[in-house]
């Protein structure tokens, strides 16, 4: 039978010296070979986790509600598109119906072909006049450091219908603003704006369903000019004589509040990307682009004075709000139909 030994003070003090290398010492030490073995480095290792277990980018941390995700520059609430393929464009024999009853042009949807993205995050909602107002006053103190070089030399920044009341509201989209100012502002939050591929998937999933809803048309669902007007369009000539009735300076209700319509959410959680105001992307516009284009995170064509345009708006019929149909402009033109939002 073995005897009760009693400790050594001299062995427990050796004991105690040894644990408090190992942890003060080679524990760090491993963790730095590791670290750097891997290819990352400390800041990535420590970045926090988000909803779905990925590391999450500077400036953005897990909101309240599961999913959701806050950037603290722009308190923007964004969502998260996970890696893989989507179904993009249109199928050719839909594209004859379209143009049979509005015009010929949707064939800039075609050919409709899967299409490969990275992961990223979009915000929930357009850009609003708060968080604009917000990127203003930074400009008065930070300059124009996160422009475009080729922007126009002394602009303003300041959007064209910034004093209208009927869309100046602090929750509402801000609108009449041109390329140059949708690019500064995603780059002063620390974004980027959404390629055409990227907002397409927000908008559509993985389905290549025909509406953020799905493929049934809803037109109470999004803000558009059936909802607007109360009336039913089947047709570009209904359309065109309704829009040729219109007078500005006559309607009181244009643009709605952002997350007015949350029956039209896309699969991924974005709302209003059927409506509202069209939504400036970072691509140039090509009409033959998608007959081209690479398979695996496109970034359009060669850059030009024209700007993709996605979603429709208030004023839109019901084909334009579609989330494959593709719009532009001249990337310098504001109009109180267009605004924008963010993606990272």
């Amino acid at each position: 039978m073995s005897k009760n030994r009693l400790s050594s003070p001299v062995r427990d003090s050796t004991r105690l010296s040894l644990q408090y290398l190992v942890f003060n010492f080679l524990c760090p030490f491993l963790f730095l070979v590791i670290v750097t073995f891997s290819g990352k480095d400390c800041s990535t290792a420590w970045a926090e986790t988000g909803w779905y277990g990925e590391s999450l980018p500077e400036g953005l941390s897990k909101g309240t509600v599961y999913g959701e995700y806050l950037h603290r520059k722009d308190n923007a609430i964004m969502v998260y598109v996970p890696a893989g393929s989507f179904l993009r464009g249109t199928p050719q024999a839909q594209v004859k119906i379209l143009q049979q009853q509005f015009g010929n042009h949707y064939a800039v949807e075609t050919p409709q072909r899967w299409i490969y993205l990275s992961s990223y995050y979009i915000d929930k909602f357009e850009v609003t006049n708060q968080q604009y107002a917000r990127f203003l006053k930074a400009l008065e103190s930070e300059g124009h450091r996160f422009c475009h070089l080729d922007e126009p030399a002394q602009k303003n920044h300041i959007p064209t219908y910034w004093q209208d009341a009927r869309l100046n509201g602090a929750n509402y989209p801000v609108t009449g603003v041109d390329w140059y100012d949708a690019y500064a502002y995603c780059h002063w939050a620390g974004k980027h704006l959404p390629t055409e591929a990227q907002w397409e998937k927000a908008a559509r999933g993985t389905d290549g369903r025909e509406f953020p809803w799905g493929n049934k048309w809803e037109a109470s669902y999004s803000n558009n000019a059936e909802s607007t007007f109360g009336q039913t369009l089947l047709g570009k000539k209904p359309w065109m004589d309704l829009l040729s009735r219109l007078r500005l300076d006559e309607l009181k209700v244009l643009t709605k509040p952002v997350g007015s319509f949350p029956q039209g959410v896309s699969p991924y959680g974005v709302q209003d990307m059927a409506g509202n105001v069209w939504e400036w992307c970072q691509d140039s516009y090509q009409k033959d682009y998608y007959r081209k284009s690479p398979s695996r995170d496109p970034l359009g064509p060669f850059p030009s004075k024209y700007k993709v345009l996605r979603g429709g708006c208030w004023d839109s019929d019901r084909t334009r709000v579609r989330t494959a149909y593709r719009n532009y402009d001249i990337l310098t033109d504001r109009h109180l139909e267009i605004g924008f939002r963010c993606a990272q």
